[in-house]
């Protein structure tokens, strides 16, 4: 079986800031998710409530999967600068460069490929914030962080202007032994693993506020 350090070592390999591995089960958040939807929280994208059943389960988005592997990568620290007469405006810091669903998509198909000549016998998909996975839920317990009461994913020592995507995989991986609950004098502390990943607790944390879509800005309903 392959461990989690041999798959964090070859996403860093293809420039990933973090990675880590979570089961592929249904999420235990049913019927918190089922009220947020009901609630009409998620605004426009309908999209939700079709692929809900979809979105709860991997194994729905990949039959027989085993795996998830997680990555993020950092928002980009500068943007493109404009000469003085070139029209100005605010941009969200995550918008800044290309265009990551390509960007990161394309590593993470590299990233596959690596993987399945490794473990030809396996299957993968990939996934960038456009695929019906709960992303953060996973990222959280791959170990990349906890889900904040802004809602979104954030690490205690990089903070949460992170960018996520996942292989969802056949392959059944060992994963890291967790760390202890309440280590550090504010929570759980970060592990340093192999391959430069930071892990921290994957133990289970509250929800996070319930924000309606339209107020959030960016992802949805912790997917």
């Amino acid at each position: 079986m392959p461990r989690e350090q041999d798959i964090v070592k070859m996403a860093s390999q293809h420039g990933f800031a973090l990675a880590g591995v979570a089961e592929a089960t249904a999420s235990p958040r049913r019927e918190y998710v089922g009220n947020w939807l009901a609630a009409g929280r998620h605004g426009e994208m309908d999209y939700l409530q079709r692929h809900r059943e979809v979105m709860l389960d991997p194994r729905e988005v990949l039959a027989g999967a085993r795996s998830v592997i997680c990555v993020a990568d950092f928002y980009p620290a500068q943007a493109d600068q404009k000469t003085e007469d070139q029209p100005r405006g605010h941009v969200a810091r995550y918008a800044w460069g290309d265009d990551y669903h390509k960007t990161i998509k394309k590593r993470l198909f590299s990233l596959a490929d690596a993987l399945r000549q490794r473990w030809p016998n396996e299957q993968y998909r990939c996934a960038v914030d456009t695929a019906p996975v709960m992303e953060r839920e996973h990222a959280m317990n791959a170990g990349l962080g906890w889900i904040g009461k802004h809602t979104l994913l954030i690490h205690p020592r990089l903070g949460s202007w992170m960018l996520l995507g996942e292989i969802v995989t056949t392959m059944a991986i060992e994963v890291f032994p967790s760390p202890s609950q309440g280590e550090g004098a504010s929570g759980p502390g970060a592990e340093a693993g192999e391959g430069g990943a930071h892990h921290v607790n994957r133990a289970s944390h509250p929800h996070p506020n319930p924000l309606p879509a339209r107020e959030r800005g960016q992802d949805h309903c912790g997917t």
